[in-house]
């Protein structure tokens, strides 16, 4: 997901159902973005666009501090998270984490990425089978969290079908078992 059909809005986070996803979960915001709109030449937003113009980046709560982006599912089954591409919006660098969850349990935590504000970093998970991403982020230097946004593009997953349950089986068995009765039932009819 390049996030290039969406028009940058700094009062309205991403709305819930965009590409499959709730973005905010209700913790943090994540807004749209573009290279051209970025609030300063000198932050890393201006580096942040890997396809075209558009990136989204984390926003703060209402206090003002950065919390957890958290990422939701709202499809049928399970999602692959695969990578994105991430950059240091303020701060020259930062240090970013992920987990994955499905069903409510984590399942994943990932080792730790270092991301700076010249050039987007790409960071590779292949996490499996989730239903929600966790992206957390920390300061590396001494800037306060006001300074702790960080920039997205190229957003990569892959939706996985729901496996159905062994008795989702046997009733298309037995489905299939009354047509071919009803069929051959039919032919003798004939």
């Amino acid at each position: 997901m390049d996030f290039e059909d969406l028009v940058a809005d700094y009062d309205n986070p991403l709305v819930s159902g965009y590409g499959g996803f709730n973005w905010d979960a209700g913790i943090g915001d994540v807004y749209a973005q573009s290279t051209d709109e970025s609030p300063s030449s000198s932050s890393g937003y201006k580096n942040a666009s890997i396809s075209g113009e558009m990136h989204v980046y984390n926003g703060t709560t209402t206090t003002g501090i950065i919390t957890p982006i958290v990422i939701d599912w709202l499809g049928a089954g399970k999602v692959d998270f695969l990578n994105a591409s991430f950059t240091s919006a303020w701060s020259s660098s930062q240090t970013l984490s992920f987990e994955g969850w499905s069903g409510g349990a984590q399942v994943y935590t990932s080792a730790e990425y270092d991301i700076n504000d010249l050039s987007p970093t790409l960071v590779s998970l292949n996490l499996t089978g989730i239903d929600s991403l966790v992206i957390n982020n920390y300061e590396n230097d001494d800037s306060d969290d006001y300074r702790l946004n960080w920039a997205m593009d190229d957003f990569t997953f892959n939706a996985v079908a729901p496996v159905p349950e062994p008795s989702t089986y046997a009733l298309m068995l037995d489905g299939l078992g009354l047509v071919g009765f009803m069929l051959a039932r039919r032919r003798k009819q004939a």
